[in-house]
């Protein structure tokens, strides 16, 4: 396949697999969501038809029945390329997100901040307040809502008067301008009672950290005291099934609980009401790189998913890894590739999820800005810039991979920390070597639903 992004062949990746009948291809056109299996004359015959330079011009056509369907599909004529929207002037903020608190009630042995590590630092009102009022005022008019959310390098529910107090700021600013407002939020969910109530009432969508059975959560994610956290964790997800809120369940895999995940996932499925389960191989920074957490073998974890994932299916519940998404086309992999306006506890601005504050080994790299101590924000350098580096157009690595229109190169943090090495003759990451093998683990799933020939829409979930 040519990487000439003007040619359909650019955008049709021929992918070497195993089958139950020997050494086989999975042909995928992501931008047009098909995708099925090939034996190698189909995809040499394949190979012919994305050479001509115009499809319609079918002069040399072979009898083959089945690359005339394709043709009927319209498979090798060309997309057009998703464009960026978040470049220059395109740089269109539609989220607010604070980072409320460095504080954690939990010591989880992997966390990636080593929340409580560093002096207790909580955002005061005032801070919290200026940033809504720079989103409000720097906002595109083509925004019509707002999305408050809250997150960070500690649990932002230790913070909770600021927390209210930001919701209810918020909303009396976007009513008075006609704007919509959401809420969303993740926390560890230990929360008060009282503070329960408001989060139920008030936000729309809250991702929670949860890892499964007792045994695992409490030794993954214990309190500051050395105590368990799932009775706590779990009376909160019992009050949220019971209000019917719509939530999902953050779960980390560790080296030493990797060959729980099945286990895990199943427990989450029958104890809870959840229907969106994220999980993460832990990322190899703080107290996960002290505790010798990361897990060594990527085809472990992915074996693992696999298994998983069959499990979540029979309870319909969507089991997912962030950096393999088939179902999404994209040019940037997060909210803070220019669609967040992220502020931590001490006023600083950072351009990524994952960079809590000065004390992260790339704060000098990611840290944009800070509030100006006046209600305003000041900038070390163009803002718009750092946004454009971290989407896809930046990221030549991966010009001829067939997950980029999916992960737009991925999280820049935990991508340029991972060990790279070679398998199938690609030079790649670990974290990069996952998301190819479970894409395209999930691209079969959706073939086998379609019949087992050929899938027309792999962008349904």
């Amino acid at each position: 396949m040519t990487d000439n992004e003007s040619q359909p062949s650019a955008q049709i990746f021929s992918i070497p697999i195993d089958t139950d009948h020997g050494r086989g291809y999975l042909i995928y056109a992501p931008l047009k969501g098909i995708a099925f299996i090939a034996n190698p004359a189909l995809v040499n015959l394949i190979v012919k038809a994305c050479e001509r330079r115009q499809a319609v011009d079918r002069t040399a056509d072979t009898d083959d029945r089945f690359l005339d369907f394709l043709y009927t599909l319209d498979f090798f004529t060309p997309e057009p390329v998703p464009g960026a929207d978040n470049a220059g002037d395109n740089v269109s903020l539609d989220t607010v997100v604070l980072f409320l608190s460095n504080r954690c009630n939990l010591a989880c042995v992997y966390c990636y901040a080593s929340a409580n590590s560093y002096a207790p630092r909580d955002m005061p009102p005032a801070l919290a307040k200026a940033a809504i009022d720079h989103f409000i005022q720097t906002r595109s008019p083509s925004v019509e809502t707002l999305t408050l959310a809250f997150h960070g390098g500690g649990e932002p529910t230790m913070n909770p008067a600021v927390l209210t107090g930001a919701v209810d700021y918020a909303r009396g600013l976007c009513e008075s301008r006609g704007l919509g407002l959401r809420l969303a939020g993740s926390s560890n969910g230990t929360w008060s009672d009282n503070l329960g109530r408001f989060m139920v009432e008030n936000f729309d969508e809250l991702s929670i950290s949860f890892d499964g059975p007792p045994e695992v959560q409490n030794r993954q994610r214990p309190l500051v005291s050395g105590g368990p956290s799932f009775p706590r964790v779990k009376k909160n997800l019992d009050r949220l099934d019971r209000a019917g809120f719509n939530y999902g369940i953050r779960m980390t895999v560790t080296e030493t609980s990797l060959d729980r995940m099945p286990e895990s996932v199943d427990f989450i499925c029958n104890n809870t009401g959840v229907r969106k389960i994220q999980v993460e191989p832990v990322f190899a920074e703080g107290r996960a790189i002290d505790n010798r957490l990361r897990i060594t073998k990527p085809d472990r974890f992915i074996e693992q998913f696999r298994r998983a994932h069959a499990i979540a299916r029979g309870h319909d519940v969507h089991l997912f890894y962030s950096g393999a998404r088939p179902e999404t086309i994209t040019t940037r992999f997060c909210l803070c590739a220019g669609k967040a306006f992220v502020v931590t506890p001490e006023g600083d601005v950072t351009a990524c999820f994952e960079v809590y504050g000065r004390n992260h080994p790339k704060s000098d790299q990611f840290i944009i800005g800070a509030h100006d101590g006046n209600g305003g924000f000041s900038f070390h350098r163009d803002r718009h810039m750092i946004y454009r580096q971290q989407c896809l157009a930046n990221r030549p690595e991966c010009r001829h991979c067939f997950c980029k229109w999916h992960c737009a190169g991925d999280c820049m943090v935990k991508t340029g920390d991972e060990r790279t090495g070679q398998r199938d003759g690609v030079i790649a990451t670990d974290r990069c070597y996952l998301t190819r093998e479970i894409t395209k683990y999930l691209i079969g799933q959706k073939i086998i639903d379609a019949g087992g020939l050929i899938c027309t829409d792999t962008r349904e979930i």
